[in-house]
């Protein structure tokens, strides 16, 4: 993950994209005519910003789905669409449209590119994160700082299995990608039916649950 909060809100750690990272991908965007969702601190307020009018079907829904976040910033240019210092560009459509990002930055020592069908729609996702901005990372940086002894994940994706492979145990939900699945410790219910807050209810100490 790109970064770790602190309760009162403070970032334990940040990772953004350097200057010349976020230009790269910024060149590539728009020569090849793409427009993502970017996540950006811009004037230090948290941004999701993106081209009003360039919406496709699985953008809309994403954006429709989260009505209300203040986070949301549509922009009118693509000058403004880059400022800030950015963190996390998410690219949604077609497998074939978005096939072409994931072998420009799959294999680029700077990022961490994951490319996967959404879970619950027919649109794939292409996520371009900086190199050491992972969940696996944000988990063993958590465990140092608590000098916590185990790690137990869960997950029902792609991009959670860097996350899996750094666990003692590991849960898929029912739901889950096939893959994941097979990694898993065990498989519990899914996220339509609380799977992983029934575990914690039944596997938790009463204290641990708060």
């Amino acid at each position: 993950m790109p970064f770790i909060f602190e309760p009162s809100g403070k970032i334990v750690i940040s990772n953004v994209f350097s200057k010349e990272e976020k230009r790269t991908v910024a060149e590539f965007f728009i020569a090849n005519h793409i427009y993502p969702l970017v996540y950006a601190f811009v004037d230090k307020k948290e941004m999701v910003s993106w081209i009003r009018g360039k919406e496709n079907a699985g953008i809309l829904n994403y954006l429709n789905s989260r009505r209300g976040d203040r986070r949301l910033n549509p922009l009118n240019d693509i000058d403004s669409l880059y400022r800030g210092d950015v963190f996390y560009f998410t690219c949604i459509g077609t497998k074939e449209e978005l096939q072409g990002i994931y072998d420009r930055f799959k294999d680029d020592p700077h990022y961490n590119c994951t490319f996967q069908q959404e879970l619950y729609r027919d649109e794939y996702w292409c996520e371009i994160m900086p190199k050491v901005a992972s969940k696996a990372n944000a988990i063993l940086k958590l465990k140092e700082i608590g000098h916590y002894d185990r790690i137990i994940s869960f997950g029902d994706a792609i991009n959670d299995v860097p996350m899996f492979k750094i666990s003692d145990e590991c849960y898929a939900v029912e739901n889950a990608v096939p893959g994941l699945k097979q990694m898993a410790t065990g498989v519990i219910e899914s996220n339509n039916r609380d799977g992983v807050a029934k575990w914690l209810l039944k596997n938790c100490s009463p204290e641990l649950r708060g």
